[in-house]
């Protein structure tokens, strides 16, 4: 969204919220686009390589969840 502001009546201020998705498409996938990759540059890669490459684990897998509904899912 982005905003200005305007007088009201009696010299009130207030602000006027746009939204850009939709009046400026173009800006707003630019700023997606820029989002992801501050994102991308402040948090740890092994994440994203886990994500699209993922793989089974070496060893065995334990879940100490005292809950048995919410266990791991390939260990049900």
């Amino acid at each position: 969204m982005s905003e200005h502001t305007e007088r009201g009546p009696a010299d009130d201020t207030f602000v006027v919220l746009h939204n850009l998705a939709a009046e400026r498409p173009d800006q707003c996938a630019a700023l997606r686009t820029r989002l992801l990759v501050f994102l991308r540059q402040s948090r740890d890669p092994y994440w994203d390589v886990l994500i699209e490459h993922g793989v089974e684990p070496d060893g065995p897998v334990v879940d100490v969840s005292e809950r048995p509904g919410r266990r791991l899912a390939h260990l049900r």
